[in-house]
């Protein structure tokens, strides 16, 4: 992993300025409060020019790849072999002055006349980049093959177009990670500024501003669109896109899971205005984890938008900003985590052992559906169509059944690929980098199969796996235009049939069918799994992750519609015994068709990825996963012992959400929450819960 890349070039502005800004202030950087204590005091014990208490995530991608802390292009007297950062606290993606690029790009080599600082733009930067150039390699040929093992990191910037992409790619760069734009509305300072007196102005789960995060989304949906734009026309290169937004709403939504003070979550740990020096003493009422009411107060006081002449400086382990805009070295290090992913996940096998996926194809039910039965429903106003769903991550239903992301979600940001767009939502989109064929109630068999067993009422979709797979057919000419051309395309794919099964017996239990119908059934379900693992072999797949059933018997629905007798009935966990020992025979029959498959075809890798051992890990020690409130009774439902209500289930009215999913792990009594699918889908890329391993 180390060996990977032998440099690090970074653009961007404070999130990653490692001292330029302090450098273009010439003598009076003296004066510069970045250049003042406390920061740096976390890390390096002194102010280093960074905008945090200590090091920024480059630093942490640096560190993890084994090269040294990246110097700032403008430093005198440095070694720029091993990478430079250009990134300029302050700087714009556009160009803000009329003064000519020519003299910005001299300046790292002439030391010429310093232009305004805040006058920076991603083009000067991009100057220096090319007057530095020639020190690195003599000639094209000579660049093309360095910067072919060179990282290239652009980011944190507010743009949102690939012509700078496509100008770092034609001079040779072959891996670049570009960030998106953070939460603004979580930033303390927009929260004094733009203080508003209507309490529907922001996020009820986090504190932050509606609006603001809201044009942040936007921005980053519209760059992840013209990465994966860019990422088809260049084939060779690695672009990936890096969620920072995502992180950080996630400390702002939970910030004791991330060792942050719940008071203080959104103050600045360094500032000048409202108590404890914090730029934000008083923010919206929001609802804690026990349901009762916690008030964060924000003083109306004028804001002091740096830091006083001698701040006292908080812990900076306890708040997620140091000052009214930027992130402590804690935050930096968990933001590490998408941006190192997005790095290491898509390096080449033979030098780091972990597969390059450039797309993937999704098959399932509503555990993997991100949007296709809320299209294809006859039903105008689906309830995944409705608040609460999708309240934790997007803000808004999106035809997901969860308050959020789900384990595809994961799998595909863990990869550095989009979320994969839902088929029937495609029309005019590219899908060369995947799409999601997963219908919401969906089953392995096809409808005649519950019409003989008398089930076909219960039938939410008629959308089978076969229907899926036709989907999938009718897609390939527009990806691939020969069996030899799709067979190299596919054999780069990642394949995610199911979750998927699980309806068949669901809708069979819920007509009245004993589990000893159902067993009579697994054979012929499990089969229909292995048969369109077999067909998707044949059309060229060669990565293939096929999950078993969930435990059913930890299921919020089935607890209530089918209680046990007595305590014998339910394991330590508080799950049904015979459903769940039904849920794991489902799981034995589909392993072991499995490995008859990986028999018949060597060739591909054949993943089991074991949801149900995944589950029932969090099911027994739910709090150390952050389940603070059990795995068993639901966020969303109408009331009950397991607040799961069949006449108000999530969605209806008469049933009600808890205030911070993610203490949850069941989410509407069926599906989980996305904390737990989280939890799964870090089980199946690094735990023990796949075979072979997916990494």
């Amino acid at each position: 992993m180390q060996a990977q890349y032998t440099s690090i070039f970074s653009f961007g502005d404070s999130y990653t300025d490692t001292g330029n800004k302090v450098i273009l202030y010439g003598p009076a950087a003296a004066d510069l409060w970045i250049n003042k204590p406390p920061f740096g005091m976390t890390f390096f014990g002194h102010p280093a020019g960074r905008l945090s208490d200590g090091r920024l995530v480059i630093d942490f991608i640096a560190q993890a790849l084994g090269l040294p802390l990246l110097p700032p292009s403008l430093a005198k007297d440095q070694s720029f072999k091993q990478g430079a950062n250009f990134a300029v606290a302050g700087a714009t993606a556009l160009k803000t002055s009329t003064t000519s690029p020519k003299l910005y790009s001299q300046l790292a080599v002439t030391g010429g006349a310093v232009p305004p600082p805040n006058n920076i733009s991603l083009a000067d930067e991009l100057g220096w980049f090319d007057a530095m150039k020639p020190a690195l390699c003599g000639s094209p040929q000579a660049c093309k093959d360095y910067f072919a093992k060179a990282l290239f990191v652009v980011g944190e910037l507010g743009w949102n177009d690939y012509g700078v992409m496509v100008k770092l790619i034609n001079d040779g760069a072959t891996t670049v990670v570009v960030s998106g734009i953070s939460p603004m509305g979580c930033a303390p300072g927009n929260l004094v500024l733009l203080a508003s007196q209507d309490p529907t102005d922001y996020e009820p789960d986090t504190g932050c501003l509606k609006g603001m995060n809201e044009l942040s989304r936007d921005h980053n949906a519209q760059l992840s669109q013209a990465l994966t734009t860019l990422g088809g026309r260049y084939p060779g290169v690695r672009v990936t896109y890096a969620d920072m937004y995502g992180p950080i709403i996630a400390f702002a939504a939970a910030p004791a899971r991330f060792g942050f003070d719940f008071d203080s979550a959104l103050r600045a740990c360094c500032g000048g205005g409202g108590g404890k020096q914090s730029a934000i003493t008083e923010s919206p009422n929001r609802t804690s984890g026990r349901g009762k009411l916690a008030t964060r107060k924000r003083h109306r006081s004028p804001v002091r938008l740096r830091p006083p002449p001698v701040p006292a400086a908080c812990l900076p382990t306890t708040s997620i900003s140091v000052t009214i805009q930027h992130i402590p070295m804690t935050c930096h290090a968990s933001l590490l985590l998408p941006a190192l992913a997005a790095v290491l996940l898509c390096c080449p096998l033979a030098q780091c052992g972990q597969q390059n996926y450039t797309s993937m194809f999704s098959f399932g039910d509503s555990l993997t559906d991100t949007g296709n039965l809320l299209v294809s429903s006859p039903l105008s106003n689906h309830i995944v169509g409705r608040y609460p769903y999708g309240i934790t991550y997007f803000h808004r239903p999106t035809g997901r059944c969860s308050d959020g992301r789900l384990v595809v979600d994961f799998l595909a940001q863990a990869f550095g690929l989009p979320l994969l767009q839902p088929y029937l939502q495609s029309r005019g989109k590219d899908l060369s980098r995947g799409v999601n064929f997963a219908v919401g109630g969906a089953t392995a068999m096809d409808p005649p199969f519950f019409q003989e067993i008398g089930a076909s009422d219960k039938l939410w979709t008629n959308l089978s796996l076969s229907v899926q797979l036709g989907w999938f057919e009718q897609l390939k000419p527009s990806l691939c235009s020969s069996p030899k051309e799709c067979k190299e395309y596919f054999s780069k794919s990642l394949f995610l049939v199911g979750e998927i099964g699980g309806n068949d017996y669901n809708y069979a239990f819920f007509k009245g069918k004993t589990l000893d119908d159902a067993k009579t059934y697994v054979p012929t379900v499990a089969a229909a799994v292995t048969d369109a693992t077999e067909r998707l072999i044949k059309a060229g797949a060669t990565h293939l992750v096929v999950p078993g059933n969930l435990p059913m018997g930890c299921s919020s629905a089935y607890l209530t519609l089918h209680p046990g007798r007595n305590g014998s009935d339910y394991d330590a966990a508080g799950c049904l015994r015979t459903y769940n020992d039904f849920a794991q025979h489902h799981n034995a029959v589909l392993q072991r068709k499995l490995r008859a498959l990986r028999a018949k075809y060597p060739q591909a890798r054949i993943m089991y990825a074991d949801y149900y051992g995944a589950a029932m890990s969090f099911a027994k020690n739910p709090k150390q996963f952050g389940f603070t409130q059990g795995p068993l009774r639901t966020c969303c439902g109408g009331g009950g012992p397991y607040n799961f209500n069949p006449k108000a289930s999530c969605g209806v009215r008469g049933s009600s959400v808890c205030a911070d999913p993610s203490a949850y792990a069941n989410w509407d009594g069926v599906h989980l929450t996305e904390a737990a699918y989280h939890a799964i889908a870090d089980s199946i890329l690094n735990g023990p819960y796949t075979s072979p391993r997916l990494l």
